[in-house]
């Protein structure tokens, strides 16, 4: 029997430049706060550091602008990455990509690019602190070592103006439920 019928998948890794994506989730975290994710039509590995950042090349209203969002997924899931992005009254971007970008829609993108991220600057203990729509860069590095069971001692403080702005909050219990806290010290 002859496997010429199989056609083989060639997959890419991802390499700083110019990539067309499409949206094929969007997620509602809060009420003015979504994440976008993206897929490429033919595979990609997208290999990024946790808390790098992309630039969405976007047309609104027949002009072309640039925008940088902080890749909020983790590499741990290698053939997509998401954006979270919160709407920002008379933001130009951010009400475009709320109203506008669903499920489908392609755009250019251009990355991964950044400095701040967890893997070049390692440590067995980290602080994480955010707030708001800042929380992105470290949900991603919570993520990959949450994912990948990295031997790390995190503590991970967000802060946010109400109950209802906590983005993320399910999967942070979530993700805190099944993390093994160690035995309290007797003193």
């Amino acid at each position: 029997m002859s496997n010429s019928f199989l056609n083989p998948v060639t997959t890419q890794t991802w390499a700083n430049g110019r990539h067309i994506v499409r949206c094929v989730k969007v997620i509602q975290e809060t009420w003015d706060v979504r994440t976008f994710c993206f897929m490429a039509d033919q595979p990609i590995l997208f290999f990024f550091k946790p808390g790098q950042f992309v630039t969405l090349e976007l047309e609104i209203d027949g002009v072309p602008i640039m925008r940088s969002y902080t890749i909020s997924s983790s590499p741990s899931v290698p053939y997509s990455f998401s954006v979270t992005i919160k709407r920002v009254p008379g933001g130009k971007v951010s009400n475009w990509l709320h109203d506008t970008l669903h499920e489908g829609q392609e755009l250019a993108v251009h990355g991964p690019v950044g400095l701040f991220n967890a893997m070049d600057f390692t440590a067995p203990k980290v602080l994480y602190l955010s707030g708001g729509v800042g929380i992105t860069p470290v949900m991603s590095m919570a993520r990959w070592f949450y994912d990948t069971n990295g031997n790390v001692d995190m503590v991970f403080i967000h802060s946010a103006r109400s109950p209802k702005d906590i983005i993320y909050h399910r999967e942070l219990e979530h993700m805190a439920s099944r993390i093994e806290l160690p035995e309290p010290q007797n003193a």
